[in-house]
């Protein structure tokens, strides 16, 4: 009996091939995985030490915003008063508006608690703590982490006084930042369940402690103890913004835990940690590795079973060709083809088409590229028309503000001479008419060139923005129309306190246009009504109005309000340049909100007036 040898055919020697090749990905695949366990696990500990930081920076953004609170409220005339309750009062109102803070308070220079928000009417001296004797010493902002006396939660005292012309101390103001709210928002956006936040002051004293776990917070029964002498406050107290470490933590449980600070100019002392589970990291990089491990398996079964269709079929070859053009193509040689011979059937067909795709997509690339040459240039042609025109338009300001003023005042000083010498004999009647209408006539070009420059200037004026009184404005752009008119009974009402951020020059500018408009249209009435205030507009968003009871308006003309050199009385009847209200509309429209106005003739008129975010983003002093 012969001994057969055992030969494989083209369908076994290629599964067999698969098989092999396959195994050996597994292997390989196997080793990736472990590295990218551990690559998981060192990648999860950097993006905690980038979430505790990132904790730190909310602490900062909330003490920023606690600055700029102080700064506010140091220069709020409702507390330039004796009367306690009412002082507290409207604290009470400013700390609903303001729910991150546990209170806010008063206190008077020898360090007695004056007035607080939560209305406690306790008498407390509170000169010893820090933060009231920096705030008596720098006209800074002075920190302090501690337990607030009034609510015996862990806070951020942050403190500023309040001083008068002369530098004299009138009050310190304190607000207290709710430590423990913070910590509950940064553990509520935390990936991994049971993820700790301890906060500590500069003798590791826990001020504050949370955790995303419904079963087991260790905060309650740490709050206001020292952890000095574990390993948790030695790493609190010792490591570097950002340093990861792990070990047990006081609740027992094995974790990683990443510390942060404040920066080092607040010199606070506090401290944060946060901690996860050691087990849920190597968990999720665990489960991360066996879907990677799952997917790959079955898409190496899925490439066996391709392949021996492929083989079965007999289109390797075929396949092949097309695989190897796609890539010269993809790798962007665009005269990558197929090329003949093509096989018949569907895969001959195939190819044909992806080499016909290939000519079309090469043809469309070139169009692109000459589309793009095109363009640059339209866009080259563009910039410098605009170029040019921004030129032509600095002329022509210039002109109006230089060229065009110097023939108008030769002209307004001759019409001066010659009315003077027509002072040795009585002028005719008409000749004194005339030289009156003269030199309106000049005064009139005068004012106009005056107001296009302002108009155009408006365009160019950088945003500055800040708090700004709008009431204090207000009530300087009414007593700047009496001074001019002492002789008028005008009855102006100004609401208080009402406030914005915006640019103060330009709605210092826009309030007086109003007022004067408002002054000028209500002459002749008796009395006189102009009103200024705030109503709420559209979304419950502020909507600012300036009221009279002038001459009016039709609103069929009211489109053109705010358009240059569009008047809604003959000069006649009010002088004006036409300009005023254009510039009040640049003006709001620059802060990125809208103006409009409501009237009737002989019924006085209202203008309305938004604040939005400024078009270009905000520009702070």
């Amino acid at each position: 009996m012969k001994s057969g040898t055992f030969k494989l055919g083209l369908r076994g020697r290629i599964l067999l091939v698969l098989l092999l090749a396959a195994g050996l990905r597994a292997a390989v695949m196997v080793d990736y995985l472990v590295e990218q366990k551990e690559a998981d696990i060192a990648a999860a500990r950097r993006n905690l030490a980038v979430q505790a930081r990132n904790a730190g920076k909310e602490l900062t953004t909330r003490i920023d915003a606690a600055q700029h609170l102080l700064f506010g409220l140091t220069h709020a005339r409702e507390l330039d008063t004796q009367d306690r309750e009412a002082c507290s009062a409207f604290l009470a109102g400013v700390l609903q508006n303001y729910p991150q803070y546990t209170g806010i308070l008063t206190i008077t220079p020898d360090g007695a608690l004056f007035c607080d928000s939560l209305r406690t009417g306790r008498q407390l001296n509170l000169s010893d703590r820090a933060y009231f004797r920096k705030a008596m010493e720098s006209p800074g902002l002075a920190l302090e982490p501690a337990f607030g006396r009034l609510t015996g939660l862990g806070v951020m005292q942050a403190a500023m006084a309040s001083r008068d012309a002369a530098g004299q101390v009138r009050f310190v103001m304190l607000v207290s930042i709710n430590l423990d709210r913070i910590a509950r928002s940064v553990v509520a956006t935390q990936p991994y369940a049971d993820t700790v936040l301890t906060l500590f002051d500069r003798e590791a004293t826990v001020l504050a402690a949370n955790a995303n776990a419904p079963v087991r917070v260790d905060g309650p029964r740490l709050l206001g103890k020292s952890l000095a002498s574990t390993e948790l406050g030695r790493f609190a107290m010792s490591a570097q913004d950002g340093a990861t470490a792990e070990f047990v933590g006081p609740s027992g449980v094995s974790r990683v835990w990443a510390a942060a600070g404040l920066p080092p100019a607040w010199n606070t002392g506090l401290k944060l940690t946060l901690g996860v589970p050691t087990q849920q990291l190597v968990e999720a990089a665990e489960s991360r590795a066996r879907s990677v491990f799952a997917g790959v398996l079955a898409a190496t079964i899925l490439v066996v079973l391709v392949g021996l269709a492929l083989a079965e079929w007999g289109i390797r070859r075929p396949i092949a060709r097309i695989l190897k053009a796609s890539a010269r193509f993809s790798g962007g040689d665009l005269n990558a083809r197929i090329g003949e011979p093509y096989p018949g059937g569907e895969i001959g067909d195939l190819m044909r088409e992806l080499d016909l795709g290939a000519e079309r997509g090469q043809e469309q690339q070139e169009e692109i590229r000459r589309f793009n040459v095109l363009l640059e240039e339209r866009v080259r042609q563009r910039t410098a028309e605009l170029e040019a025109a921004n030129e032509e338009l600095k002329a022509f300001s210039y002109s109006i503000a230089h060229d065009l003023r110097q023939p108008l005042i030769s002209m307004n000083g001759y019409a001066g001479l010659l009315e003077k010498s027509l002072k040795n004999g009585p002028p005719p009647p008409e000749t004194v008419h005339y030289l009156g209408r003269m030199r309106a006539g000049v005064g009139q070009i005068s004012d106009l060139a005056d107001a296009m420059v302002s108009l155009a200037h408006l365009s160019r004026t950088s945003l500055v923005l800040e708090e700004v009184d709008l009431s204090e404005l207000a009530g300087e752009a009414a007593h700047a129309c009496r001074e001019r008119e002492p002789g008028r009974a005008v009855n102006v009402q100004i609401q208080p306190g009402l406030r914005c951020t915006a640019d103060r020059p330009l709605m210092k500018l826009a309030l007086r246009n109003l007022m004067d408009n408002a002054w000028k249209f209500s002459a002749g009435r008796q009395p006189a009504e102009i009103s200024f205030g705030m109503t709420l507009g559209e979304g419950g968003a502020p909507a600012y109005f300036i009221r009279d009871n002038g001459a009016g308006f039709d609103m069929a003309y009211a489109a053109k309000l705010f358009t240059a050199f569009h008047r809604m009385h003959s000069p006649a009847e009010f002088s004006g340049t036409g300009i005023g209200l254009a510039n009040v509309g640049k003006i709001i429209g620059r802060h990125g909100g809208r103006i409009w106005a409501e009237a009737a003739p002989g019924a006085g008129a209202v203008f309305y007036f938004t604040l939005g975010r400024p078009a270009g983003g905000p520009e702070r002093a």
